[in-house]
């Protein structure tokens, strides 16, 4: 298990990578295509070192500034991407940055293969449903609704309700429900830390 990263959040992402996908399985046999959107360092590190004595694969990072990325990627237009490229698709603290919701949801589903796997997170508030109001637009308003400046909405306990909408089988990985309290508080993890696991919905693969 990892327990170096300077986040918490990145120490799980890392935990669900382990454990509910063959990215870094040493018995993983087939070939893997992986698109990780806004890629956490360590963790990018760790999964192009790992790869290397792995079965081959195809790892590339995105992000809207190629600074720090492998491509130039707007989630809400990945045209340089056929139908069904990825095997998984991991987007991590994102989503809330992203006016058009929708979109980035249905170009996802789109690259992403019919058994394919997406990872995705984004910071939550427990204590209400999710709350979007597209008037709230200074990053004074914006810090004072959503949490942070550059955010445009703050996701609640219907996320997983919404992610379904968006086509996708939804499991929550909760950080409280995945391991015994002595392990992550080992790891310096969140209880309420959620990952959620997506599969497309049988239907939505019929719909193309």
């Amino acid at each position: 298990m990892l327990r170096c990263f300077s986040h918490d959040r990145f120490r799980w992402v890392y935990e669900v990578l382990l454990r509910y996908s063959d990215i870094l399985s040493s018995e993983r046999k087939r070939f893997l295509k992986i698109m990780h959107i806004a890629a956490e360092p360590g963790i990018k590190k760790r999964i192009r070192e790992k790869s290397s004595s792995l079965a081959p694969m195809e790892y590339l990072t995105g992000d809207l500034e190629q600074i720090y990325s492998d491509v130039k990627v707007d989630v809400t237009d990945m045209h340089q991407f056929e139908d069904e490229s990825f095997d998984y698709f991991i987007i991590n603290h994102v989503l809330e940055h992203v006016p058009d919701e929708k979109k980035a949801m249905e170009e996802i589903r789109r690259v992403l293969k019919s058994d394919g796997v997406l990872f995705i997170s984004f910071p939550m508030c427990l204590e209400r449903k999710t709350f979007e109001d597209t008037e709230i637009v200074s990053p004074q308003d914006r810090l004072n609704h959503y949490g942070q400046e550059d955010h445009v909405r703050l996701y609640g306990t219907d996320s997983a309700e919404r992610l379904a909408d968006f086509g996708f089988e939804v499991k929550p990985l909760i950080v409280k429900e995945q391991m015994p309290q002595a392990e992550y508080m080992r790891m310096g993890l969140i209880p309420e830390d959620t990952i959620f696991l997506c599969k497309i919905k049988t239907e939505a693969k019929r719909e193309g």
